[in-house]
């Protein structure tokens, strides 16, 4: 049963991919796809990930944009998750896979337990971090 008191945290992150998603030269990427959602899942502080059914990718606006969305028990567990394991490796591989992006791509907000976001809802708060700069509403990192 969900507490609307407590507070948990949102992130969604978006990727721009340098090629199809079918290219030869994103099969690394698309490889640890699986490996990398399953450590997410068994993660400490995982609550929940938005996913598209296959398990795979969530597409974007866009076929070559990828959107990550989920929730975290506290910042901490997800920068645990980020920054340690298979998902370190993907990140140290991402310029490869991915085309740079001149303005914020990742975006944090508090929610409700219990509460599961929308990409239309992580899209509202990317933009107010990249219009109004980083408040209580969408924060990155810093």
């Amino acid at each position: 049963m969900s507490d609307p008191n407590v507070q948990q945290l949102a992130q969604m992150n978006i990727a721009w991919a340098r090629f199809d998603f079918d290219d030869p030269r994103m099969a690394g990427f698309i490889a640890m796809v699986d490996y990398v959602n399953a450590a997410a899942d068994d993660w400490p502080g995982f609550v929940w990930r938005l996913s598209d059914g296959s398990g795979k990718l969530n597409r974007g606006r866009d076929p070559r944009e990828i959107v990550n969305l989920s929730v975290w028990r506290c910042i901490d567990d997800l920068r645990s998750f980020v920054h340690g394991g298979i998902h370190k490796r993907a990140i140290a591989k991402r310029t490869a896979w991915f085309v740079p992006l001149p303005e914020p791509y990742h975006v944090m907000w508090h929610v409700h337990e219990g509460h599961r976001p929308t990409i239309e809802e992580g899209f509202t708060r990317l933009e107010l971090l990249r219009t109004a700069g980083p408040g209580t509403g969408a924060f990155g990192w810093k």
